[in-house]
């Protein structure tokens, strides 16, 4: 069987190993692709991190600053995300204990896992860079990479 034939019958497409969505036939639909994608990058957190930096943003400007606080909202909500998915990946045998789910979902996602993951880490830095500041460029920098390096320390 080629490579490509186990990807398909595996319930992923033949590159960077994107899972298919099936009909509601065999039990697995477009619901569970959002869910799973909804749980991999942890939107429900990033939306509680976004409401407080908006709120946090408001507080320093001392008045209702939307632009700032929208701008650094997404800004967070994006890289908690990136690093959410960085531990999903890292932390995938874990999870088939605590949420067999969420630990299929990152499986199946393979090579694409570290594509969406990546994303939103280029999109958050590209966010920083767009500030022109650069204590929060080096700092957004620093947190994905001591983040990281810390990450794949306590995995060996």
């Amino acid at each position: 069987m080629t490579n490509q034939r186990r990807h398909i019958a595996a319930g992923r497409s033949s590159y960077l190993c994107v899972p298919m969505v099936r009909t509601h036939e065999s039990g697995i639909g477009m619901s569970h692709t959002i869910r799973g994608l909804g749980q991999f990058i942890s939107i429900e957190r990033g939306f509680v991190l976004y409401l407080i930096s908006v709120a946090a943003t408001f507080m320093i400007q001392g008045r209702l600053a939307w632009r700032e606080a929208i701008y650094i909202g997404v800004m967070v909500f994006c890289g908690w995300s990136a690093v959410d998915a960085i531990n999903n990946i890292c932390d995938v045998n874990l999870d088939t204990i605590s949420d067999p789910f969420r630990a299929r979902f990152t499986k199946n996602l393979g090579r694409f896992g570290l594509v969406i993951t990546l994303s939103l880490c280029a999109l958050t830095f590209s966010l920083a860079v767009v500030t022109r500041n650069f204590l929060v460029i080096v700092f957004i920098f620093l947190g994905f990479v001591l983040g990281s390096c810390i990450q794949f320390l306590h995995l060996g």
